[in-house]
Order: structure tokens, then sequence, then C-alpha cells
């Protein structure tokens, strides 16, 4: 069975070039793309399952001596390249914070948990 792209998982290679340069693998970075898409589009659980994938990627690119604005911004990177941002970033109800300054917090705070462990 062959499975199309989605818009979610068609992504600039540049960001995965730069991602990959800072230790984050080609698939990883796909992984992360899709989870941000969940994301984006208000998916249960998404943001606990970024959550989680950014701790477990992070963890060997600060233990490899990546410095860790260096992770963020790869990971901030994909956040903001995605398409799904490009056609919409909907804004939070109740704080009117926009989902893609949210999920860049999100990134931000556990790789600074990860990095003070």
């Amino acid at each position: 069975m062959t499975r199309l792209a989605s818009a979610d998982s068609v992504r600039d290679s540049a960001s995965f070039d730069d991602a990959r340069g800072a230790g984050l693998p080609p698939a990883a970075a796909q992984r992360v793309s899709n989870q941000v898409g969940r994301a984006f589009r208000g998916t249960y659980g998404a943001k606990t399952g970024l959550r989680s994938l950014v701790r477990g990627l992070a963890a060997p690119m600060l233990a490899s001596g990546t410095l860790p604005e260096t992770v963020i911004q790869a990971f901030q990177k994909i956040v903001l390249e995605h398409p799904a941002r490009v056609v919409g970033d909907p804004r939070n109800v109740v704080t009117g914070v926009l989902q893609s300054d949210m999920l860049m917090e999100v990134i931000r705070d556990c790789v600074s948990a990860v990095d003070q462990q």
C-alpha cells in the first residue's frame, strides 16, 4: 500500500539540514515535525508527546557537547517552518498566545530541564 505524503510531512529540507547540523538525525527531525503538526491540529496529548520527544532527543545532543541554545534553535526552526504554521497559527482562546509561541516555550522548558539534570 502506497502512502501519500501529507502536508504535515512535506518539509523544507533546509530545516532538516540545520537540525542535523545540531546533531538531530533526519528521522528524529521528521518525528518532531509530525508531533508539531499534531499539536497545531490540537490533537489530544500532542504537547505531552512533544515534551517526551524533545527531552529524549535533547539529552544525547547535550551530552555530546552541543550548546543548549543550539539544541533549542534546531527544534524551534522545525516549529517556525512547519507547513501548518504557515497556513494558520491559531491563538489560544484564553491567553491570546500564538500556538507556535506556546510550542517554542515547551521546547525551551524541556531542553532547559534536560540541561539542568
